[in-house]
């Protein structure tokens, strides 16, 4: 079993099989903290390390690098950064081996845009194959999300690039 991950804010985790198919998926748990006047969404680590506990061991855990994007502040970039590297503490500390994935690398690979949807459509495509019947709309969603289907298309590339 692989496990595939987005660890942004409204990423996700997917395992999956060297046939990809989606054996599970785990949305990134967040929760909200008064910042001030506004709210600030923040990972809950503690939900992710009890998520993990129970699971066995990956064979590789598929993880993307936060890469910064040229019209973001860099506090934002240090923030995805460091909310990565606690998830891929938690993953190695349960024993796991971490493979990084550039975004630029594997968007590159898979010809997805910065359009969401491009990744969406893949990711359909791929699940239709090998996982039919597994929907990329989440409970209580009314659109696809995202997370989902770029952690999904993230341990494709991974088991396909053989990292």
């Amino acid at each position: 079993m692989y496990l595939a991950m987005d660890p942004g804010m409204c990423g996700a985790f997917v395992t999956m099989d060297t046939k990809f198919k989606i054996h599970d998926y785990f949305l990134m748990p967040t929760y909200k903290v008064k910042m001030g006047k506004r709210n600030q969404n923040r990972i809950d680590f503690d939900i992710i390390y009890k998520h993990f506990y129970r699971e066995p061991n990956f064979e590789k855990v598929f993880m993307e690098m936060p890469m910064a994007m040229p019209e973001q502040d860099i506090s934002s970039v240090a923030r995805a950064f460091g909310n990565r590297q606690r998830i891929a503490g938690i993953l190695q500390g349960l024993g796991n081996e971490i493979i990084d994935v550039y975004p630029s690398a594997w968007k590159r690979v898979m010809k997805i845009t910065r359009d969401k949807a491009t990744s969406i459509q893949l990711a359909q495509r791929y699940r239709d194959e090998c996982s039919p019947g597994f929907d990329f709309v989440m409970p209580r969603c009314r659109v696809a999300h995202d997370g989902v289907a770029e952690a999904y298309l993230i341990g494709i590339y991974g088991l396909t690039k053989k990292i």
